[in-house]
């Protein structure tokens, strides 16, 4: 439940700030673009989380954008130069203005502990009564480049190369339970 929420609040913030449609920008299984996705996909997925102590449960959690684009609309020998580097849809520029959304952002926070509270209800607990998320996402780090071939974009044609993608890392949101209220 806590990894989905922050990553439902990732999608919000992210789909507020670029003007994106569900097409365009989702919470998807390992950040892979949804079938029927255009040239430029954000995937939101869950990251790892760890415990932090053991007299609670101090957990640690984390999410992974992963910006996916399609490869086409160049010839391969200049996809570094035009993909790598373009202004507009560059991989890279994209990954600092998503990691600048995402760092630290406290209303992000609060929207993740409403998404708790909001599942938290739906199971028949009391509201207010589930401890949120106490610190928000920080960045952790981009990957390089990663080609990705056909079946990433749900193609039919089996194209060894499609596209390439990077992931944006985010980790430490840090949400406190006693022992007791598991959830």
């Amino acid at each position: 439940m806590s990894r989905r929420a922050l990553c439902l609040a990732v999608k919000d913030a992210l789909q507020s700030k670029f003007g994106w449609g569900d097409d365009q920008c989702d919470v998807t299984e390992e950040g892979q673009p949804v079938s029927g996705a255009g040239e430029l996909f954000v995937g939101v997925t869950e990251g790892g989380y760890r415990c932090g102590t053991q007299n609670s449960l101090d957990e640690l959690h984390g999410v992974d954008v992963v910006i996916s684009r399609r490869g086409p609309f160049s010839p391969h020998d200049r996809h570094g130069r035009t993909v790598i580097n373009d202004v507009a849809l560059g991989l890279e520029v994209l990954a600092d203005q998503i990691k600048a959304l995402v760092h630290a952002n406290e209303t992000l926070r609060a929207k993740a502990n409403d998404y708790v509270q909001e599942s938290v209800s739906a199971a028949g607990s009391v509201p207010g009564s589930i401890y949120g998320f106490c610190l928000p996402l920080w960045f952790k780090g981009v990957s390089r480049p990663q080609y990705r071939d056909g079946a990433w974009f749900h193609s039919e044609q089996p194209e060894r190369y499609a596209g390439l993608s990077v992931t944006v890392s985010f980790d430490g949101a840090e949400r406190l339970q006693s022992i007791a209220d598991q959830s």
